[in-house]
């Protein structure tokens, strides 16, 4: 199965068109002020 990275701060629709296309959403924290993923929780 697929996985999609999705940020944490974002509209619910953007994790559900991800599993329309049988994949897995993968919540990923952003950065306090640049809104950057995080590079502490890709793990």
């Amino acid at each position: 199965m697929d996985e999609v990275l999705v940020p944490t701060m974002t509209i619910a629709v953007a994790a559900e068109v991800v599993t329309y296309f049988r994949a897995r959403p993968v919540l990923v924290d952003l950065e306090l002020y640049l809104l950057n993923p995080d590079s502490f929780s890709f793990e």
